[in-house]
Formats: C-alpha cells, sequence, structure tokens
C-alpha cells in the first residue's frame, strides 16, 4: 500500500496492523498499530481522525530516534476502534490521519475494505484462548 503525503515534507507511515484481543468472558477489543517514520521535530500523535471527521485518542507505544545528519523519528502508536466501526468500514475503507498536539500531522494511511473483511473473518473463529490476541499482520508501504 502506498502513502503519499499531501506534502513533501509531511511525514510517511511506515506500516498498519489490525489486531484484536479477547477478553473473558466474551469482550474484544480492536486495535490499528501504526509503525510512523519522519524527520524534522517530535511529533507526538496523541489522536487519530478519519476522514469523516471522527477522533479517536492515540496511545503512544515506542520511539526511536536516530540523530546522524537529521533527526528521524520512528513512532509506534495504538489507535483503538470498536467493532461497529470496523463492520460499518467493511466495504469503504479507513482512511485516517496522526495529529500532534501542535496540530502536526502524517500523511494519510489507509486500511482497505479486502484486509478489514480479512480481519474480521478471522474474528469470527473461535479462539483457542481466552487470552490470545489475533493479529492480521502488517500491510506494508510499496
Amino acid at each position: 500500500m502506498t502513502h503519499n503525503a499531501v506534502r513533501k515534507d509531511n511525514p510517511e507511515v511506515e506500516d498498519i496492523s489490525l489486531h484484536a484481543i479477547k477478553k473473558p468472558p466474551d469482550s474484544i477489543r480492536y486495535f490499528i498499530t501504526v509503525n510512523d517514520r519522519y524527520r524534522g521535530h517530535w511529533r507526538g500523535a496523541i489522536q487519530a481522525a478519519d476522514t469523516e471527521g471522527k477522533v479517536f485518542p492515540a496511545a503512544f507505544l515506542q520511539q526511536s530516534v536516530n540523530c546522524e545528519f537529521h533527526c528521524e523519528f520512528d513512532d509506534t502508536i495504538e489507535i483503538e476502534l470498536t467493532e461497529e466501526y470496523l463492520v460499518g468500514h467493511i466495504n469503504s475503507g479507513i482512511i485516517m490521519h496522526l495529529y500532534g498536539p501542535g496540530g502536526s500531522a502524517s500523511a494519510p494511511f489507509t486500511v482497505t475494505p479486502a484486509y478489514i473483511k480479512g480481519f474480521l473473518s478471522t474474528i469470527d473463529k473461535p479462539f483457542q484462548s481466552s487470552n490470545i490476541g489475533v493479529h492480521a499482520g502488517p500491510i506494508r508501504k510499496q
């Protein structure tokens, strides 16, 4: 999947993956994990928003920094979604941006309808254990 920046200086999202965690007795939590690599100053994503204007809190999971010539940041961000939201986008897909507290934004990233359908079809299968997570692998930038 290609993520084209709106402007040349916009950061690029590297990987996207969907995963779910089942917690007893029967609840399932759904997440998008985003690996965001960009140059310049630390953005510190605190939220994500889709093209419909729905805003989601973003949890910062990990960061690495390389400042050889210019600082390059590699952030891992997790966004929790609801099952209803995923099902509601099964035919249209999801397009989002990550946003920092100063308003800086990532390039748009897309979770395709086929990826959502495949992920949800995996979730419909019974879990082997009550604490197992289902991970649908990353969508890689081409």
